[in-house]
C-alpha cells in the first residue's frame, strides 16, 4: 500500500488534478479511494485540495469550502466557504448549491437561499440527489406558504 501512496503523491506532484483531489480528500477523511487508511492531516488536505481547486476541480472546491465552513485545519471562514461553494456550483455541483442554500437560509438571506434551493432542483437527479431535492422542495414549500 505504501507503493500506492508513493505513486499517488508522484502523480499529484506532477500536476494530476485527480491525484491531488484524492490526496486532499484522503488527508481530510483519513482514507484513500482504494480503502487504504492514512493519517488525517488537515494541513496536507488543504494543500492538495488547493492545488486541485486551482486546476478547476469542482469537488476540490466543495471540499475546501467544507473545511472553511467547519473550521477544519484552521479558523471557520464562512465567507471563504461561500466563495468556494460558488465555484463548485458553477460547475454544476449539487452539494455546493445545497450548502449555499443552507448558509444563506441560516443568515436570513431568504431570497438567496431560495435561489440556491431552486438550483438544487434544477441540477439534481432523482436517483443521486433524492435527499437534497426533498430538502429543497420542503424549504421552498415552506417559504411559499
Amino acid at each position: 500500500m505504501k507503493d500506492e501512496m508513493r505513486l499517488l503523491q508522484g502523480k499529484a506532484s506532477r500536476g494530476s488534478g485527480a491525484a491531488q483531489l484524492e490526496l486532499g480528500h484522503g488527508y481530510m477523511s483519513g482514507r484513500l479511494l482504494s480503502g487504504e487508511s492514512i493519517e488525517c492531516d488537515y494541513a496536507q488536505a488543504r494543500y492538495w485540495l488547493q492545488q486541485a481547486h486551482a486546476q478547476g476541480v469542482a469537488t476540490a472546491s466543495l471540499l475546501l469550502g467544507m473545511m472553511n465552513e467547519e473550521g477544519l485545519g484552521g479558523e471557520a471562514d464562512p465567507v471563504a466557504a461561500i466563495a468556494l461553494y460558488e465555484v463548485a456550483a458553477q460547475h454544476g455541483d449539487v452539494i455546493s448549491c445545497l450548502r449555499l442554500a443552507r448558509l444563506h437560509a441560516a443568515s436570513d438571506s431568504r431570497a438567496l437561499a431560495e435561489d440556491w434551493y431552486r438550483k438544487v432542483l434544477q441540477l439534481g437527479t432523482a436517483e443521486a440527489d433524492a435527499d437534497e431535492i426533498a430538502e429543497a422542495k420542503a424549504y421552498l414549500a415552506d417559504v411559499q406558504s
